[in-house]
């Protein structure tokens, strides 16, 4: 069996995200879910790692860094490879993220990828004995409601269906971006989209309660023609989440 951990959207830079060195109480709760991550990764042999994306946090231009631990792109770069390197796999997958926070030239992204040594680009398709798995950071996000959180995801399953005499046939399809994680499967193949490890910021706190972050990660399983995907979700909440004055 070939077992990869797949990692999306860190932020690593965002007050409200996964750090060496937690500050707040956001950073500490997620921490320790980070940390469990690592317990729970030592009882696994891992193929790879799969990184979707948005490691770094940015200069937050909307913010002018308001919202930021570090605005400095290095010393974020230095955060999320020195939390990457603790995972225990020497290989890695990492894909660009989205330009707001990632910048092209040159992209955080792949400075990440450069310090652990990962294969990088804007998609990657991971072969894995025959198993085709398409891996970018980019999807649509349902402001509105959960309830539609299944249409992006599945809109690029079928639309992978539709090309699949062009691209091959895809067993899975793997994404981050949207801070939640959602799942779907048909004609034999499954759409994921990642959870993160960023907790409810000012942007989200601008918009909607549906902008519920769900922070972890999944682990992917091929042996043979079997392909499983163990997600470890976990929500933040009370002081964690949101800022509540008793009275």
């Amino acid at each position: 069996m070939k077992e990869f951990v797949i990692i999306s959207d860190m932020h690593c830079g965002s007050r409200f995200a996964v750090t060496n060195t937690p500050h707040n109480n956001v950073q500490k709760a997620i921490k320790k879910i980070w940390n469990g991550m690592l317990d729970e990764l030592e009882t696994h042999t891992l193929t790879a790692g799969i990184n979707l994306g948005d490691n770094c946090d940015g200069v937050d231009r909307h913010g002018a860094g308001e919202y930021n631990d570090t605005s400095n792109i290095l010393e974020q770069v230095d955060i999320a490879t020195t939390l990457l390197d603790q995972i225990p796999t020497k290989k890695w997958f990492v894909v660009q993220g989205s330009p707001y926070h990632t910048s092209q030239n040159v992209s955080s992204n792949a400075l990440v990828a450069r310090g652990i040594g990962a294969d990088f680009g804007e998609e990657l398709v991971i072969n894995v004995d025959g198993k085709r798995f398409h891996c970018s950071h980019m999807v649509g996000v349902s402001m509105a409601s959960p309830a539609y959180r299944t249409t992006p995801i599945a809109r690029e399953l079928m639309l992978a269906a539709i090309n699949e005499k062009e691209y091959g046939k895809y067993d899975g399809i793997f994404r981050g971006h949207a801070h939640y994680y959602c799942m779907v499967r048909f004609g034999g193949s499954m759409g994921v989209i990642c959870p993160c490890f960023k907790g409810r910021d000012a942007f989200a706190s601008r918009r909607t309660l549906a902008m519920l972050p769900h922070i972890g990660y999944c682990i992917l399983q091929i042996e043979g023609d079997k392909i499983q995907l163990e997600p470890h979700i976990y929500s933040l909440k009370g002081k964690e989440l949101v800022n509540e004055i008793k009275i």
